[in-house]
């Protein structure tokens, strides 16, 4: 799958009159151009689309009001994509937290209830199931690398880690992703085979 290395003529439009104008008005088109990804940044995160809804909209009104903190229209995305993980982190931790509160409220003897997610009995995509093979910051490297398209400039700004270390954590996620897809190697066989000069 090949990466596009810059954002589109009409992104970065949007992105640089958002950043100049600051009104709603021009926020308006780029959470258009924005929502989906960064809306579906969460869902194959796993979250459900309740939860994904929420976060969107808590990734959005922070940059509607910390725009003015950012000047480079280059550094958008990076810096957009740095807020939803931030957000995303944070809603780990709030989980954690409840969890730890409902384990404790159970030892104490009160009523207990089963929790069915939203999603149970749902067959998953394939995707979704390779995904949840990958540790966090792996998963976090394929979805903003392969879904969302940022370049390893961005990724390196999203992800406050240097290119060259970029580029080699995404060379060993491709590596056990390969693994998770096809355990016995054959699919890497079938890629290297064909791949030689006849």
């Amino acid at each position: 799958m090949r990466v596009p290395e810059e954002r589109t003529l009409e992104e970065k439009r949007v992105v640089e009159t958002f950043l100049n104008e600051g009104t709603e008005e021009s926020f308006v088109p780029l959470f258009a151009v924005f929502c989906v990804r960064i809306r579906r940044f969460f869902l194959l995160q796993g979250l459900d689309s309740h939860v994904a809804e929420d976060l969107s909209q808590e990734v959005f009104l922070k940059v509607y009001r910390k725009a003015h903190e950012l000047r480079d229209a280059d550094r958008f995305c990076p810096w957009m994509y740095a807020i939803a993980r931030n957000a995303l982190i944070s809603h780990w931790r709030q989980q954690k937290t409840r969890i730890v509160e409902t384990e404790l409220e159970r030892s104490d003897g009160a009523e207990t209830g089963v929790f069915v997610s939203e999603t149970e009995g749902i067959p998953k995509l394939r995707l979704m199931e390779w995904l949840e093979g990958l540790e966090t910051g792996e998963r976090d490297l394929v979805i903003l690398r392969f879904v969302d398209g940022l370049s390893y400039r961005e990724l390196a700004v999203a992800l406050d880690t240097p290119v060259g270390t970029i580029k080699w954590r995404i060379s060993e996620v491709r590596r056990k992703l390969a693994l998770i897809i096809d355990p016995s190697g054959s699919f890497n066989r079938q890629q290297r085979t064909s791949q030689k000069p006849s």
